[in-house]
């Protein structure tokens, strides 16, 4: 099997993500942010070579963050956080950004339901590209926590937040 390749099996793991988001979304979106926390600053030491699909999606996310809708801004900003994973060569973290994209959705759609979360999250991506553009994996790792710190304020005040069902 090819890295990247969904493996046998894999397909029951997103439907428990989507169970739980559907019966526990409070405790999805904490489950979430622990693992963002814990994963993504490390994984922000990404590759300077590997830049290009993580600008791609920070150019989408910008495109998408003066749109109407904000289902091309949270498709652009789940690509973001895939590339990042992606870009740090370790194969494992690519790989869980493909098993987590349902749970960084359900996030996502809470977060950006915040007035103004879209583009107040413009700035905090774009320094991490430079970061990892600039071979500067300190300067990414705290953009991260900066986007992730901010995501947990704008869901804290979300009008979208979701409550548990059982």
């Amino acid at each position: 099997m090819l890295v990247g390749e969904p493996r046998a099996g894999c397909e029951p793991d997103r439907d428990v993500l989507r169970w739980k988001q559907a019966q526990h979304p409070m405790a999805l979106l904490r489950d979430t942010g622990e693992l963002r926390r814990i994963v993504e600053p490390e994984a922000a030491r990404a590759r300077p070579a590997e830049i290009r699909a993580l600008s791609d999606a920070f150019a989408a996310m910008e495109d998408a963050a003066g749109g109407s809708g904000r289902g091309g801004y949270i498709e652009a900003d789940i690509a973001f956080h895939s590339a990042l994973l992606d870009a740090s060569g370790n194969r494992l973290l690519g790989s869980l950004g493909r098993a987590i994209d349902i749970a960084l959705e359900h996030r996502f759609i809470v977060s950006t339901q915040t007035p103004g979360a879209a583009e107040a999250s413009l700035p905090a991506h774009r320094a991490v590209v430079e970061a990892v553009a600039a071979g500067d994996p300190a300067a990414a790792a705290a953009a991260v926590l900066m986007i992730i710190e901010a995501a947990e304020q704008e869901i804290a005040t979300s009008p979208g937040l979701p409550q548990d069902h059982g």
